[in-house]
């Protein structure tokens, strides 16, 4: 494990995932600046107002920085418009990640997102595939249903090459639905079929434990490129895991016996390689 050291920057910092990200890395006592289109009402650290559509002031934008934790993009398919979606999700990668290397940054993280392998259509179009095994994990291959989708396979590809070209570490982290512990609670304590989607796991992350899994990530050392899957351990569902297979996934081959597992997300490589894990 290292000390925090150097400033982390973060994109989307005025999301609702970059203010958990910040106050995690703040608590732990990272020196942090971020970048937005707006400033927050109210930011605990100093934001860099930009777009980073622009590819000369990215680099302006991430000036000072060594550790970048990139979460601006597109956060799903709602707009409609699978171009404009796409197109400004990959530039943006593109944009930061040349600055990032550029500028002699050491470590990326990315918001990648579930969807890259969950095959969720647009518009509601149900996926026509199922789940390779089961529990999922960090090794699942890409198969994305929709341009989001497609566009934050991208980022990953894209951050692989930068591994190879320079950035020490380069993470991305496929993120399922994230949610305030409030919200899930309330999901948690009325649970039906509606709540979730099944080639998702029914799956959701709280948002404080999105924020301290970027922490850990940024305290341990991780060489190369690497992707993680990281879920709650419960489900949308309500449902015990060994339940959910039997009622939502027969035919989809089983690692193991549900009965002993902790969730439908296998966490073992993350938890192994930076102690992380959720909190429920």
């Amino acid at each position: 494990m290292t000390t925090p050291q150097g400033r982390v920057i973060v994109t989307g910092a005025a999301g609702k995932l970059g203010r958990a990200v910040i106050e995690s890395l703040q608590a732990a006592g990272h020196a942090v600046t971020g970048i937005d289109l707006r400033i927050p009402d109210e930011s605990p650290v100093p934001i860099r107002v930009g777009s980073l559509l622009d590819r000369e002031a990215a680099y302006d934008l991430l000036e000072g920085g060594n550790t970048l934790v990139h979460l601006a993009n597109h956060p799903n398919f709602s707009l409609g418009d699978a171009q404009r979606v796409f197109n400004e999700n990959v530039a943006m990668d593109m944009n930061v990640f040349q600055a990032a290397l550029e500028l002699g940054f050491r470590k990326i993280v990315f918001s990648s997102s579930i969807q890259v392998f969950s095959g969720e259509g647009d518009r509601g179009r149900s996926a026509g595939f199922d789940l390779p095994y089961l529990p999922a994990d960090s090794d699942y291959p890409p198969r994305p249903g929709n341009p989001y989708a497609l566009s934050k396979q991208a980022g990953e590809v894209l951050l692989q090459y930068f591994a190879e070209r320079g950035i020490e570490e380069a993470i991305a982290v496929r993120f399922p639905y994230l949610v305030s512990p409030e919200d899930a609670q309330e999901r948690l304590t009325r649970p039906h079929r509606g709540h979730g989607r099944r080639n998702e796991l029914h799956s959701f992350l709280l948002l404080p434990d999105a924020g301290s899994l970027v922490r850990c990530l940024l305290s341990a050392t991780l060489p190369g490129f690497r992707t993680y899957f990281v879920a709650a351990r419960a489900n949308f569902r309500g449902a015990t895991v060994a339940e959910l297979v039997a009622s939502d996934y027969p035919g989809v081959p089983v690692r193991g016996n549900p009965a002993e597992w902790q969730g439908l997300t296998d966490l073992r490589r993350v938890t192994d390689e930076t102690g992380w894990e959720p909190s429920c």
